[in-house]
């Protein structure tokens, strides 16, 4: 331990960023206007210079380490390896996490990693001015508050530590390798899956979700041409597995996957234990699905089994079987193409009862971005390249579309309408779709890409008179 201080001394550290830290530096000059008896050293960085304290724009090594050898309190910014030195120096940093909203960062790792280290006891976090004069008169009055053992700079462990978690990520584990393709529907996961397929060790499997029904139960067509039940590779997985399909107690496994593969199950999933009966169901449905995964790798020799089943519920259900190496790509495709993809006719070539895949109109289809965007945009539908406007861009092609398809529609989240808007068609275009919100390029344009200032300000006029 240093010894006893004579003078009090603060010192304050917002690190060299640069976005200032107006907010830290102002709060602890404020506290310094009215510290008597104490010396108060502000390095500042990219922020005012404080009006009482003392200010240096930032701190050579030297100087850092001589001043916190010698301080009474530290107050900084929530980087880690600011937090690591006054940790160094045997003070428990008192800490003001940068706020992304008021322009002091990019983004918000500060806070979470300032909330993460304050639980953990590593710092004293503080969120307002007034807390923060709390805890420099606390820490001036009674020093021994702010006193730790002195902590090791020393990163090897840390590096030791970060080599063993990025070995066991990369490392092939034991079990059967699992690469599930998760995403929407008509995302391109059917074209991924059967271009994976052609990699020699690679399985194709297709939606396992779905075997009980479309394949045990209505024996749809496999790949290679053969009915289910008639395909040799699926008759022998069923036989290593369960001692052939027919002894599987379908009806039961039916009832699992209901309850368990559903959209809404996501929380209960996440859980480790939500109730008896539930734990019970999802360990009895795990254990089958542990039968099915190892059955198919040694039927077919693959080294990695692809599984296009897209939905969460089901890559949940397979993380929590220990024998599989699950590993999960995330198909992400622009929502136009989906939704056009949902509205066409697609055939079923695969011996369902269905003879065309399940369509959504432009409503519905959009409905189901409701949970996870943060605003829908309706616009026109681009023209082919080879139709009446060649080369047109994905917007801003001065189109409309039949406004009465959304009209009536109430959304959950905030919209626009876009899609050939003009100052002349916005009041029928709004009447009819309800919109409250627009968004309009061409419809204010000279030509493409020139704007007129004359169409803008009576597009404005119009709108605010609605």
């Amino acid at each position: 331990m240093a010894p006893p201080r004579s003078e009090p001394l603060v010192v304050a550290l917002v690190g060299t960023d640069h976005h200032p830290f107006d907010r830290l530096v102002g709060w602890v000059d404020a506290w310094a206007a009215g510290a008597r008896d104490a010396r108060v050293v502000v390095q500042h960085g990219s922020a005012r210079p404080p009006a009482h304290a003392e200010g240096v724009r930032v701190l050579p090594p030297e100087e850092l380490s001589d001043l916190l050898s010698r301080a009474t309190a530290v107050v900084c910014h929530g980087g880690p390896g600011t937090i690591a030195a006054v940790r160094a120096a045997g003070l428990l940093p008192i800490v003001v996490a940068r706020d992304p909203s008021l322009g002091e960062h990019v983004d918000d790792h500060q806070i979470r990693f300032v909330r993460a280290a304050d639980r953990a006891g590593e710092i004293r976090a503080v969120a307002s001015d007034a807390a923060l004069a709390a805890a420099l008169d606390e820490a001036v009055a009674e020093p021994g508050t702010v006193r730790i053992a002195p902590g090791s700079r020393d990163v090897a462990a840390t590096v030791e530590r970060f080599g063993r978690l990025v070995d066991d990520l990369v490392t092939p584990r034991p079990g059967v390798r699992v690469l599930f393709v998760a995403g929407w529907g008509r995302s391109g996961s059917t074209l991924l899956d059967r271009m994976l397929g052609q990699v020699s060790g690679v399985f194709s499997a297709g939606e396992l979700r779905d075997i009980w029904q479309r394949g045990v139960v209505e024996d749809r067509l496999c790949g290679c041409g053969e009915a289910f039940h008639s395909c040799p590779v699926w008759r022998k997985v069923g036989e290593t597995a369960f001692g052939g399909w027919d002894e599987l107690d379908l009806p039961a496994v039916q009832r699992l996957r209901q309850r368990l593969d559903r959209p809404w199950s996501v929380p209960q999933l996440l859980a480790s234990r939500v109730s008896p009966s539930w734990d019970r169901d999802v360990a009895a449905y795990r254990a089958i699905l542990a039968r099915l995964y190892p059955a198919i790798a040694e039927v077919t020799g693959a080294q990695v089994i692809v599984d296009s089943s897209k939905i969460a519920t089901f890559a949940l259900l397979l993380r929590g079987i220990p024998d599989l190496d699950l590993r999960t790509v995330h198909l992400v495709r622009d929502p136009r193409g989906v939704v056009h993809s949902w509205r066409k006719a697609v055939r079923r070539d695969d011996g369902g009862g269905r003879d065309a895949m399940i369509r959504y109109g432009v409503v519905p289809a959009a409905a189901r971005y409701e949970d996870c965007a943060d605003l829908l945009l309706f616009d026109a539908k681009p023209p082919r390249r080879d139709g009446v406007l060649p080369g047109a861009l994905p917007g801003g092609n001065g189109l409309a579309f039949d406004w009465h398809l959304i009209a009536g529609r109430g959304w959950r989240l905030p919209w626009m309408l876009s899609g050939g808007l003009t100052a002349s068609l916005l009041p029928e275009a709004v009447r009819i779709s309800g919109a409250t919100a627009v968004d309009v390029s061409s419809g204010v344009e000279r030509r493409p890409g020139d704007k007129d200032p004359e169409k803008i300000r009576e597009f404005l006029r119009i709108a605010r008179d609605l």
